[in-house]
């Protein structure tokens, strides 16, 4: 069987066999991602937090985005595969949307204005990494 044959299989079922190179379209979404974080940064900083909250909101803001990316990585991967995923993906997946729900909730406490930039920050995380397919 010849690579060529095992390519075109693998188009036929939708797998991805490469990944895209970096590119232009990656720059553009990193700054976008980074406007809309600094965004943030410099509206908390404007606003009466001290300097413990202000270190929790970054916190939270990076826990946010890593659960974000987790989640995205999980459920990609299940896509994937022919059989279901297991109880302990499952329960991983859940466990990580509990926790970005509650980072949601925890800096939406500390400053709504400041996470309106954060939840534009996961769009544009979200449409990156779906482009990254």
């Amino acid at each position: 069987m010849s690579h060529e044959s095992l390519v075109d299989e693998d188009r036929a079922r939708g797998v991805a066999t490469r990944r895209r190179p970096f590119g232009l379209v990656d720059l553009a979404c990193g700054a976008g991602l980074a406007a809309m974080l600094a965004m943030a940064v410099s509206s908390i900083r404007e606003s009466h937090l001290s300097h413990m909250q202000v270190g929790a909101f970054r916190l939270l803001t990076l826990l946010l985005l890593a659960m974000q990316g987790l989640i995205w990585r999980l459920e990609v991967l299940a896509a994937r595969r022919s059989q279901p995923r297991g109880r302990a993906a499952a329960a991983l997946t859940l466990a990580a949307a509990a926790i970005t729900l509650a980072s949601l909730v925890a800096l939406a406490s500390l400053s709504p204005e400041a996470t309106l930039f954060d939840i534009l920050a996961c769009i544009i995380f979200a449409l990156y990494l779906r482009g990254r397919e």
